[in-house]
């Protein structure tokens, strides 16, 4: 692990991408001043693309996961929120021991291991992963990191990082100038 800040906005958008074309279908709520984050970002992106994947696989036709964040004492915490069947209480600290599918036999998509790996890796950089009720019935994932006063370090593919080479400026992509979601574009 290697721990660096991080544009948020940045990293959701890399890892959305690297879902695939129905991450298209996730909105992406982050507000424009939102503090960078100090994480490894590559593995960042990694639990933010399970996460996102779990969720698009349960959420229900014609109401999209939604991505948020907010900034809370030093920290930075981020909701991948579906409105799929949900996790009773009791059975969500189960859903983050290895080989679990909680009732999902049927599918051939993994193992059950993608929310272990989530949560270990989300610990390994000092952040928590915890499941939350979605108002409305589904889950919402909750991901708390430190926030960090550093500039962010954007990947050089990024669009983020060619409009500032172009500009000369950075630029921040907002997915929400007024608070309301886009949809994730790659």
């Amino acid at each position: 692990m290697f721990p660096r800040p991080g544009d948020l906005e940045e990293i959701i958008a890399r890892s959305l991408c690297g879902i695939g074309p129905q991450a298209r279908a996730v909105m992406v709520r982050i507000p424009s001043d939102l503090p960078r984050v100090m994480v490894d970002p590559p593995i960042m992106e990694r639990v933010i693309a399970n996460l996102a994947a779990n969720a698009l696989r349960y959420s229900p036709s014609g109401s999209p996961p939604l991505v948020t964040a907010s900034a809370r004492g030093g920290r930075v915490v981020l909701r991948i929120i579906d409105h799929g069947p949900g996790v009773p209480e009791a059975d969500r600290d189960r859903i983050f021991a290895a080989f679990q599918r909680l009732g999902d036999t049927g599918s051939t998509i993994g193992v059950g291991l993608g929310l272990t790996v989530a949560r270990g890796l989300t610990e390994a950089m000092h952040g928590t992963l915890e499941p939350e009720e979605t108002p409305g019935g589904g889950l919402t994932m909750a991901i708390s990191v430190p926030a960090a006063s550093g500039p962010a370090e954007l990947h050089p593919d990024s669009p983020a990082w060619l409009e500032r080479e172009r500009t000369g400026s950075a630029l921040r992509q907002t997915a929400s100038t007024a608070g309301t979601p886009s949809m994730a574009r790659c």
